[in-house]
């Protein structure tokens, strides 16, 4: 069986990466490696080294195959639910990805924070997440203007 790609690129951008359907996978010679599984059990078996990294996916219901990160990536930008490590150790969530973000700007979610995506067993820290990349990075920005500020008005009144 070889593969039919999808050939045009604004046909798979419409695509929805939806987690709850079931998927097909095949590795890179088109032998068929795993039959309606679920993009949560995508990651798991790709975390654990089981699913090949150069792998086609397509739903179960469809004959369109595409590269497994496109897929996943689709699916990662959607709204994901995270769990968050809080100073101390305590672990809060599930909670969406928009309200880390707002968390991390607002300076409720510290920079430091590991979290782990719902349905994974993976922690990292937060900076690694793209999802939340820019959040850290304008979350460090304004803790280092705030003290920067800080530093000055205290040295000026202190004159």
């Amino acid at each position: 069986m070889r593969p039919r790609f999808a050939s045009a690129p604004v046909r798979l951008a419409s695509h929805v990466a939806d987690e709850e359907a079931f998927w097909d996978v095949l590795d890179r010679r088109g032998r068929r490696v795993a039959r309606g599984i679920t993009l949560a059990q995508v990651r798991a078996r790709r975390e654990h080294g089981l699913m090949p990294n150069a792998a086609l996916i397509a739903r179960e219901d469809t004959t369109e195959w595409e590269p497994i990160e496109d897929v996943l990536l689709r699916a990662s930008t959607r709204q994901a639910l995270w769990y968050v490590t809080r100073p101390g150790g305590a672990i809060v969530g599930p909670v969406d990805t928009d309200r880390v973000r707002r968390g991390l700007r607002e300076g409720m979610v510290p920079v430091d924070s590991i979290v782990c995506r719902a349905g994974s067993m993976s922690w990292v820290r937060i900076d690694a997440v793209s999802a939340f990349a820019d959040a850290v990075n304008e979350a460090e920005f304004d803790a280092a203007a705030t003290t920067a500020h800080s530093a000055v008005r205290w040295s000026f009144e202190t004159w």
